[in-house]
């Protein structure tokens, strides 16, 4: 790559030099682009490491820009004793999760890194990670080892995350599940592993964005994770303790319910007809009540019918 870039156009805002041939490392001397806020290596045949001196491009730590539009002046001259100064808006293709697009207008607010489809070794520098106004950051397909940064977290203006086909290892950071703002996430291909972190917003890509990493688990992947494995044995062993405790304890209450009937008509009849059978005065005393008690419920019918009739005749 040519090392002059940094040093003689330190006002660079948009670079693209993606799909050449540019080949050995990338030349710190890009560091020294303050300004840029968009930069594309991809499709090269770039070596070496991620330099930890990119933390040094304002640009792209610049949360807020308050003109959308690049606007670039120029002088030109009208005869020899005049000249003009001429405006224009500068426009740019990029390549936004996936597809080519062509930005104008909004070209000023588009903040991007994409060193994608090279061969860059090592780790992802912690140092990317104080770019906190990137919007999209695409480094797949490398040679990238090591862990992701436990902190990237704090690029919360992310809207594109592309760290896939790589060989990145160990778990998924928790604090990815505080870029509110992800809307395009893919991370296949890599040998991460553990638990997958949960939010809102991570709750809403599938698991084409993990795919390919059999030691991954949890949702959206079908492989349940240990603890939940346990938790879930857990509430189904106590649901059929549960439930065999219930049967026994309804098949308890039924044939004890039935038992205790049974013995209650038996000491009931036994009680009531037992004293009438054997005691001649109490037998007597019980007939002449029911013979009251008839002759009291006729009386009472008889004449509640006549005050009937006597109505429907008036």
């Amino acid at each position: 790559m040519p090392i002059w870039l940094g040093s003689n156009h330190p006002n660079l805002i948009v670079l693209l030099l993606r799909s050449n041939r540019y080949f050995g490392s990338i030349a710190s001397h890009l560091c020294h682009l303050t300004y840029l806020k968009v930069l594309d290596l991809a499709l090269n045949q770039i070596l070496g490491s991620i330099p930890i001196c990119l933390k040094n491009i304002i640009g792209l730590t610049q949360k807020w820009t308050p003109n959308s539009t690049i606007t670039h002046s120029y002088n030109y001259t009208i005869s020899l004793d005049s000249s003009a100064i001429s405006r224009y808006d500068d426009h740019a293709i990029w390549i936004w999760k996936g597809r080519e697009y062509e930005y104008k207008s909004i070209l000023g607010l588009v903040k991007s890194i994409d060193l994608s489809s090279n061969k860059l070794i090592e780790e992802i520098p912690r140092e990317i990670m104080e770019l906190n106004g990137l919007i999209s950051l695409n480094l797949s397909r490398n040679l990238l080892t090591g862990r992701i940064p436990l902190d990237i977290g704090l690029l919360e203006s992310l809207n594109s995350l592309d760290l896939s086909k790589n060989h990145l290892c160990g778990g998924i950071p928790s604090s990815i599940s505080q870029i509110n703002s992800l809307s395009f996430l893919n991370l296949s291909n890599n040998n991460l592993s553990g638990e997958i972190p949960t939010g809102p917003q991570l709750n809403t890509f599938s698991a084409t964005s993990y795919e390919m990493k059999p030691n991954l688990c949890g949702f959206p992947l079908p492989n349940k994770c240990l603890g939940e494995e346990m938790t879930q044995n857990s509430i189904e062993n106590r649901g059929s303790e549960h439930a065999s405790i219930q049967e026994e304890e309804d098949e308890f209450i039924t044939v004890g319910f039935y038992v205790s009937m049974a013995l209650g008509v038996v000491v009931g009849f036994r009680g009531v007809f037992g004293t009438l059978l054997l005691n001649k005065s109490c037998r007597f005393s019980y007939f002449k009540f029911l013979d009251i008690v008839k002759d009291k419920i006729y009386v009472t019918g008889a004449v509640n019918m006549n005050k009937l009739r006597r109505r429907l005749q008036t």
